[in-house]
């Protein structure tokens, strides 16, 4: 499916547009219900056939679910050609199916608490003869439906005895006219087809449209010139297929949790674990993660106006969400849409990415103390997070305005400076930028931006300070409304964190004669920046105003005789003399930045 497919444009309105059908739904079944064609969805690492253990499915498999009340019998029936062949044995095949197919039972029974699971039967190779390759998909899938049904039944599995039936084609099934799909889906219905894909999130994902969930999409929205925006600020939006990356089905290859939306469908989140809030009063409700066994308050239903829905759910790296992108932890609102057969909600963008993104998705949930407000005015504000999250709901909210500027703390640092700051008051849209301001007293300044997107975070090291000056650091914040004013100005001076040594011997002032052995210790200081690079040890003696050097040992970190924290013994040859004389042991250590320590131990040389 190409990008300009899955475009749709919105009216003036702000309504993101109904959900896209997919050219393949007209196709159907052999029970005539619709295929959804899953061109674009993305399988799992374990489809490598290199891999028949299965290493992600066994990991689905291995977690806790509970017994099915219902057990959905499955046949999975694997088929070949003349000159398409078999991509593996009988035993291999059927072992990488029951891996795949117990990751599946195990995330149904997961996700449906219960409700419903899958049992499976796995046939040896079945050949068939060679779908019409120039009649297109929806004939080789008839094609291969019924020529491989036939062929069950003379294994004596037959097809209508089973809720589920699904084909596994290899890879070359289509010759010339290969497929490129991850999978086929019924929808709603009991087929599916696999194209040399045994991967469980392709799995899962067809069979949750046997169940008549369509795609869980991503809504990407723009400014009238264009730039990506949040809803409230948009002209239009384009509506992504699988673009919810945490949801299966959307493209989660790690097959992470349903979104709050399918789970209501199916009719998996109600009771206590779904709240509807249509008051005009201002409600906080707490929410468990998704994925968590709570039977307590999951999601929330926001009614809005002009046909919206927004549902509200906090997802963590927890369960089967072990594995969602960090950026997609959080409070995530979707927004619902009507369209009955494809596609039922869009993932919203909370914090909207450069456009060198297709998919802007590393972001889209709302941390701690965020808010984000609705086109019609209501808004949402997450007020903790933790193991659960504080999300308050305030309809008839002003709209959104530039934030407040943050309160920064400076700590001193080795030649340098750590910024940190609290989340300030967005003020009903999400900050996506901080910038630091680091002026020295000399007049000059350095702008530092703190993007949001990638990895979010209200930190920053600033190195590369002169620590004979005095720095003032101030921070401001910016959303898509405006940027706000600059923090009042927190003053630092950098530290000048020098290495240093210890002497373990000789004693200070201790008399000497012959060979001088020298035992010490070099180290950085703690929290220093740097590194050791050099030292030398000497022997030194005083002649008037003159230095004698009368034995030197050099050390280096690049061929690895100086290290940091380990003790150098060195020895030095004092030589003959007349009579006593007053000299030092002198270390010179210098760090990575060319700071140097020097430390004198004064001794006596004797004959």
């Amino acid at each position: 499916m190409t990008r300009n497919a899955r475009v749709a444009v919105l009216t003036a309105v702000i309504l993101v547009a109904s959900a896209l059908v997919a050219p393949s739904a007209t196709a159907v079944d052999p029970d005539g219900n619709r295929v959804v064609v899953d061109h674009g969805l993305r399988p799992g690492p374990e489809a490598d056939h290199a891999s028949p253990s299965a290493a992600r499915a066994s990991a689905v498999a291995a977690a806790k679910a509970p017994k099915a009340k219902k057990k959905l019998k499955t046949l999975v029936v694997p088929v070949y050609w003349s000159g398409a062949g078999k991509d593996s044995s009988n035993a291999t095949v059927k072992k990488r199916v029951k891996a795949v197919m117990k990751a599946a039972d195990t995330y149904y029974r997961t996700v449906s608490r219960g409700r419903i699971g899958h049992s499976t039967t796995v046939l040896s190779w079945q050949k068939i003869s060679r779908p019409p390759v120039a009649c297109g998909i929806s004939y080789q899938m008839e094609h291969i439906a019924s020529k491989a049904s036939a062929r069950a039944k003379k294994a004596g599995k037959n097809p209508s005895k089973f809720d589920r039936v699904i084909f596994y084609v290899t890879q070359e099934a289509c010759g010339a006219d290969h497929w490129g799909v991850a999978g086929l889906g019924s929808m709603p219905g009991r087929y599916v087809w696999l194209e040399g894909t045994l991967a469980t999130n392709v799995v899962i994902h067809e069979l949750g449209h046997n169940l008549g969930l369509g795609h869980s999409s991503y809504a990407e929205c723009r400014t009238k010139k264009g730039k990506r925006t949040v809803l409230a600020a948009a002209k239009y939006c384009a509506t992504h297929d699988y673009g919810d990356m945490t949801d299966v089905m959307g493209n989660n290859p790690d097959a992470g949790w349903f979104s709050a939306p399918k789970l209501a469908r199916l009719g998996w989140l109600k009771g206590k674990a779904l709240a509807k809030n249509t008051s005009t009063r201002s409600k906080t409700y707490t929410l468990r993660p998704l994925s968590s066994s709570s039977k307590k308050l999951k999601a929330v239903r926001v009614k809005g106006t002009k046909g919206r829905t927004y549902w509200v759910e906090y997802r963590t790296r927890s369960g089967l969400d072990g594995r969602i992108g960090r950026g997609l932890e959080g409070v995530q609102i979707r927004l619902g849409k009507p369209s009955a057969f494809y596609g039922d909600s869009s993932v919203l963008d909370m914090l909207p990415g450069p456009e060198s993104d297709w998919f802007d998705q590393h972001t889209v949930a709302l941390g701690a103390k965020a808010s984000w407000t609705s086109p019609e005015g209501i808004r949402f504000t997450v007020r903790s997070t933790g193991k659960t999250a504080k999300v308050t709901v305030k309809r008839k909210s002003a709209k959104a305005k530039k934030p407040s500027a943050p309160t920064p703390k400076v700590t001193a640092t080795d030649l340098g400076a750590k910024v940190s700051w609290g989340y300030p008051k967005d003020n009903g849209s999400p900050v996506l930028t901080y910038q630091v301001r680091v002026r020295s007293s000399d007049g000059t300044s350095t702008d530092h931006d703190v993007s949001q997107l990638e990895k979010p975070t209200r930190t920053l090291t600033v190195p590369g300070l002169d620590p004979t000056k005095t720095y003032k650091v101030s921070v401001r914040a910016r959303n898509e409304r405006g940027t706000s004013s600059w923090s009042k100005a927190v003053s630092v001076r950098p530290l000048d964190l020098r290495p240093s040594v210890t002497f373990h011997a000789p004693a200070k002032g201790a008399k000497v004669k012959g060979t001088v052995r020298v035992e010490l210790t070099p180290a950085l200081a703690k929290g220093s920046a740097s590194e050791l690079d050099t030292m030398w040890v000497s022997l030194v003696t005083r002649d008037g105003g003159y230095e004698n050097y009368l034995a030197t040992q050099g050390f280096s970190a690049w061929d690895g005789s100086l290290r940091s924290g380990r003790r150098v013994i060195a020895n030095l040859a004092a030589g003959d003399d007349d009579g006593a004389m007053s000299a030092v042991i002198r270390v010179e250590l210098y760090d990575s930045y060319g700071r140097e320590t020097t430390i004198d131990l004064p001794v006596t040389l004797v004959p």
